[in-house]
């Protein structure tokens, strides 16, 4: 078993590494911050100092490891647009992620768990063939289609 769980967890964090970096990755074609955040009548030394000053000169695995390394101590570094640290943003915004969970949670204990129940007690029936498909489409539909 203690095998397992240390397999498990060397796994588990193998994929946030794996995601940690794709994230960092995508988020890094979208362009040069400096050009967007600057307004468009910047000189090149405002650019050019604003680029040394955030590190955006820095080589792509320097910058990585910098990001890694504060994320393992909790240090989510500062947002370039609010100019505030990202963990307070996170923070700040977290009684609307929590609500919106629980009404996804409310949502699958009302509906979600009865549906289940019918479909078990009462299998091959129009009742359990219905269930399944509105289940099947709802987990197939983008969430912004349900809100």
């Amino acid at each position: 078993m203690k095998t397992y769980l240390a397999r498990r967890l060397l796994q588990s964090l193998l994929v946030l590494f794996g995601v940690s970096f794709v994230v960092f990755f995508i988020l890094h074609l979208t362009g040069d911050p400096a050009l967007v955040l600057l307004p468009p009548d910047a000189s090149a030394e405002d650019v050019q100092r604003f680029r040394e000053a955030m590190g955006f000169n820095d080589p792509f695995i320097v910058q990585y490891g910098r990001f890694l390394s504060g994320a393992l101590r909790g240090d989510f570094g500062q947002s370039v647009r609010h100019g505030e640290p990202a963990f307070n943003l996170v923070v700040e915004r977290m009684p609307a992620t929590f609500e919106l969970a629980g009404a996804a949670l409310g949502v699958a204990l009302v509906l979600a768990i009865p549906a289940g129940i019918i479909s078990a007690v009462r299998r091959n029936t129009m009742l359990d063939y219905v269930s399944t498909i509105v289940a099947l489409l709802g987990q197939s539909m983008p969430t912004f289609w349900l809100g």
